[in-house]
């Protein structure tokens, strides 16, 4: 993608369960006057937008698309089976229920944040720069698709979250409470006494009722990184 190019895609990959709708969108990077064209079932339209509703699968003029098979928040071969709570923008994979979990977090549910600049099924891969990800973009196969990492967004991942705004493409709102400070790779970073996702519960209460999963990772969930140049 060149940084001359008059219009890019506000997302470079879009990700939708069966029967959700998807919206295409462009940013105009050109004061000259220029018209939007997208093409579509054999058909051209003249928007800055475009919307596909009750999506079914992924045809091939989507070259861009992701679709998972189930609807949302099911998974197996008859779609029957309820997927656990992926958290922080983790996907739930509706061929085996786990959790495809974005670059920056782990975990059973994702539940757990990488720190700066690390990523991987355990952390355990890094970015090798010192800019904590800053101009990579992490790919994944369906269902999960591709996203900046978690505090970056951009159609080059160069932008940094606006503020309470964390996680891959910043996408996640934090809504901290009880003094909690919204990190922009990690979430709501809560004050002593409370925890949670966003600091509501008190450290005195019980702790989440985490499923029990075995993971079973393999090539089909390893990460695939654009590097784009400076």
């Amino acid at each position: 993608m060149g940084l001359t190019a008059n219009f890019i895609p506000t997302h470079l990959t879009l990700t939708a369960n069966k029967g959700e709708t998807v919206h295409l969108s462009m940013e105009l990077h050109s004061t000259q006057k220029r018209d939007v064209t997208w093409k579509y079932n054999g058909k051209f339209t003249h928007h800055c937008s475009l919307h596909f509703t009750h999506i079914l699968c992924c045809s091939q003029e989507r070259k861009l698309c992701f679709s998972a098979d189930c609807p949302s928040n099911k998974w197996g071969p008859y779609c029957n089976q309820d997927c656990p709570e992926c958290l922080n923008g983790g996907v739930c994979h509706d061929a085996d229920g786990d959790c495809v979990c974005p670059p920056g977090f782990m975990g059973t549910r994702c539940e757990t944040a990488c720190r700066e600049g690390m990523f991987g099924q355990n952390c355990q891969e890094s970015c090798g720069s010192e800019l904590n990800c800053k101009g990579l973009r992490f790919c994944l196969p369906d269902p999960y698709g591709c996203s900046c990492a978690s505090g970056w967004f951009g159609s080059r991942c160069e932008k940094a979250c606006d503020k309470d705004m964390y996680g891959p493409d910043c996408r996640l709102s934090c809504k901290c409470q009880n003094g909690g400070v919204c990190n922009r790779f990690s979430g709501c970073q809560c004050p002593t006494g409370w925890r949670g996702p966003n600091c509501k519960k008190s450290g005195r209460e019980g702790g989440y009722d985490m499923q029990q999963r075995s993971l079973c990772w393999n090539r089909t969930k390893d990460y695939a990184v654009m590097r784009y140049a400076p």
